[in-house]
């Protein structure tokens, strides 16, 4: 048989910036379907794990089961750090934001937690004392650092105490009662900012995970 050798020649009439153009315009389809499909994949994803995190931050642990629960005197404490992880994960909103042509801006925008804490504060009760003082330790654990919380009075822990864990006395001046330093928070560092801090990476993974579950 007879080998015959032929060539092609293609000749591109268009100019590069045509084909770069049209090139854009093909990924600026598939990105925007993909990112519109995948938003609320990922907004669901994003509330599951904020919940994780936050499940797991020291503060609410010792709220339900250590240290912080005697201090605060809280009686039924996973009503509270139940309301708060909901509120929190629920804060979760993803929004889409349409690239330009050629395929510049933020395609999304993730936002977790008002600044101003106004969701948590808002829903949990203060503790109101036997003597019938309200003690907003909600407050003190997000936003007052050490402050001091009642003067001249301190935490003594052990078997007594409405929890059970320890009671609240009276004392020198210098005995007075403090949130825990380690657990301690202010507006702009407090368990709720701690447990989503250095999180980049696993919400990297959830974002390419939703978006590999779409066509």
């Amino acid at each position: 048989m007879a080998i015959i050798n032929t060539r092609l020649i293609a000749i591109i009439q268009e100019s590069d910036a045509v084909i770069n153009k049209r090139i854009k315009r093909a990924m600026y389809a598939d990105v925007t379907k993909r990112f519109q499909k995948a938003q609320s994949l990922i907004q669901n994803a994003l509330k599951i794990e904020v919940a994780k995190w936050l499940s797991n931050s020291p503060e609410l642990q010792s709220i339900l089961t250590g240290s912080l629960r005697g201090d605060f005197g809280i009686v039924s404490p996973s009503g509270p750090v139940n309301a708060i992880i909901q509120s929190v994960s629920e804060s979760v909103d993803v929004e889409y934001r349409a690239l330009t042509k050629n395929l510049s801006g933020t395609v999304l925008s993730i936002r977790i937690q008002p600044k101003n804490l106004s969701n948590i504060l808002g829903i949990i009760p203060p503790v109101v004392t036997e003597k019938g003082e309200s003690l907003p330790w909600i407050e003190w654990l997000l936003k007052r650092g050490d402050d001091i919380i009642i003067s001249d009075y301190h935490v003594v822990e052990g078997d007594h105490g409405r929890t059970g864990m320890a009671t609240m006395k009276p004392g020198d001046s210098y005995k007075v009662s403090r949130v825990n330093p380690s657990f301690s928070g202010t507006e702009d560092d407090n368990f709720v900012t701690r447990a989503l801090d250095g999180k980049e990476m696993e919400i990297a993974k959830i974002l390419a995970s939703s978006l590999q579950k779409v066509k």
